[in-house]
C-alpha cells in the first residue's frame, strides 16, 4: 500500500499556501468520523507518482503526527487550465466502522465488441460502495468481451460479483453499460434533435 509522510501544517490563506506549493508540497486535509480534521501537507512528487496510477477511492497510509494511519483518497482539486493538483482530501479509516465510498468503473474488452455497426454505451462511470476498511476495493473492472447488441449490465449484476462484505449503494435497476446497434444511436440522436426543435419553437 502507498505511504505518504505528510506533515501537519499551519499555512492558511492564499499567499501562505502558494508558498507551501513552491516548496514542493500540496495542501490538504485528513478527517474521519469522530476525529478532528487535520490540515496537512503532502509531498508533491510522491503524490503525483501515486495519482498517475490510482484515483479517487484508493487506499493509502498517511503519516499524521507520529504514526501512519489507513486512509482513502476522497477528493483531488486541480487547476482548470494547467491540471496541477491544488488540494487533496483524505478520509481516515477506523477498523470495524463501515464507510461509503465512490469508486471508478473500468471496462475491459470494449475494442473487441465495437465495430462499424455496434457501439458500447457507458452510462455509469462510478459506483458508491459501503464496506469495512478491510473489505474496501479501489475499482470495479467489467469484462464485456463477447457481449452483443441487446446485452446490458446492471448494478444488480455487479453486486453478484462483489467480494463478501462489499455492498453497492446505487439503485440495482440502473444500467451501467449496454451494447447497442449504430441505428439505435442514430434514432436516439434524431429524436433528441426533434425534441429540441419543438422546444425552441414553443419559446
Amino acid at each position: 500500500m502507498n505511504k505518504f509522510a505528510t506533515k501537519k501544517r499551519k499555512e492558511i490563506g492564499t499567499n501562505k499556501v502558494n508558498k507551501l506549493r513552491a516548496q514542493g508540497f500540496i495542501p490538504g486535509v485528513a478527517y474521519g468520523h469522530d476525529l478532528e480534521t487535520v490540515e496537512i501537507a503532502v509531498p508533491k512528487n510522491e503524490f503525483e507518482k501515486f495519482i498517475a496510477y490510482n484515483g479517487i477511492g484508493s487506499k493509502v497510509k498517511i503519516k499524521v503526527g507520529r504514526s501512519y494511519q489507513d486512509a482513502v483518497l476522497k477528493d483531488v482539486q486541480r487547476d482548470v487550465v494547467s491540471k496541477e493538483v491544488l488540494h487533496v482530501d483524505f478520509q481516515l479509516l477506523t477498523a470495524g466502522e463501515k464507510i461509503k465510498l465512490k469508486i471508478p468503473v473500468h471496462l475491459k474488452g470494449r475494442e473487441l465488441v465495437e465495430d462499424k455497426r455496434t457501439t458500447v454505451q457507458e452510462t455509469i462511470r462510478e459506483l458508491e460502495i459501503f464496506a469495512l476498511p478491510k473489505d474496501l476495493i479501489d475499482n470495479i473492472t467489467l469484462d464485456i468481451t463477447g457481449k452483443v447488441v441487446g446485452d446490458s449490465i446492471t448494478v444488480a449484476d455487479i453486486q453478484l460479483l462483489m467480494p463478501e462484505g462489499v455492498e453497492i449503494v446505487d439503485d440495482y435497476d440502473k444500467v451501467i453499460v449496454a451494447v447497442v446497434g449504430m441505428t439505435e444511436v442514430a434514432e436516439e440522436t434524431e429524436e433528441t434533435e426533434e425534441d429540441l426543435t419543438e422546444a425552441l419553437e414553443q419559446l
